[in-house]
């Protein structure tokens, strides 16, 4: 995550509960965490919140749900090996657990005064920030074309296909999955490759959007520098890496 940064949300330290622990495929969950109802998270869509342990450990995860909806927090959590909160969330977390929560922060998140079109690219759990983003544009009405492109080994790995092929249905939204590992799913209809590549192949001029991007490292340096080299300019290129 970038170093955290004051917006015009206010950064506030909130004991939630666990709402809801639900399974997303083999090895991400979707976390709900409801904050007290008196003190509402409010943030802008594409921030992150820090998990906070009992022994002072810290875990940054990106928050899956847009503003409007700001009475519960979402969280899409992948399951590390060997991971001491991931040991935690899979094994020993329930429903009814308090959790400390700080935030929100960070840089990646919505110029809505911006009237170009957009490009939303995720990589893998990724995808959280991002879904905050589109469900926020769809709420507001947005003019704006917006194309999302979300990039997984498998489409196992796609764990809410169905979700973002949902808002296909709005207008002016289009949304691309891309696998990198096709010989893994030979029945798989959509794209291969890389998902920044793929991008390109759609749009080889880039000067006229705004980029946002969230996913594995690798994947947004091989994003920027291939975007940049296609004419995005970089004050309209906006990142995180996880």
């Amino acid at each position: 995550m970038q170093k955290p940064h004051r917006l015009h949300a206010p950064t506030k330290t909130l004991t939630c509960h666990v709402e809801a622990v639900e399974s997303l495929g083999r090895d991400v969950v979707r976390l709900f965490l409801a904050p007290p109802r008196d003190t509402p998270l409010q943030h802008q869509a594409g921030q992150y919140i820090d998990i906070v342990l009992d022994d002072g450990v810290r875990r940054s995860f990106s928050i899956a749900n847009a503003p409007h909806r700001g009475n519960f927090i979402e969280l899409h959590i992948r399951y590390v090996s060997g991971g001491e909160f991931s040991d935690f969330l899979f094994k020993r977390l329930k429903v009814g657990d308090a959790l400390e929560v700080r935030g929100p922060y960070g840089q990646f998140f919505l110029r809505e005064h911006s009237r170009r079109p957009v490009i939303l690219l995720a990589g893998g759990t990724g995808f959280a920030p991002i879904k905050g983003i589109v469900e926020h544009l769809l709420s507001a009405g947005t003019r704006r074309p917006v194309y999302l492109y979300w990039g997984a080994r498998t489409s196992r790995d796609l764990y809410l296909h169905q979700l973002a092929q949902s808002w296909g249905e709005e207008a002016d939204f289009h949304y691309v999955p891309v696998c990198s590992e096709p010989t893994d799913d030979a029945h798989w209809p959509g794209r291969h490759g890389l998902v920044h590549q793929a991008v390109l192949e759609d749009f080889p001029d880039l000067s006229g959007f705004d980029v946002y991007a969230n996913g594995p490292r690798i994947m947004i340096t091989s994003a920027r520098e291939a975007f940049l080299a296609h004419g995005l300019p970089e004050a309209h290129f906006f990142y995180d890496a996880a």
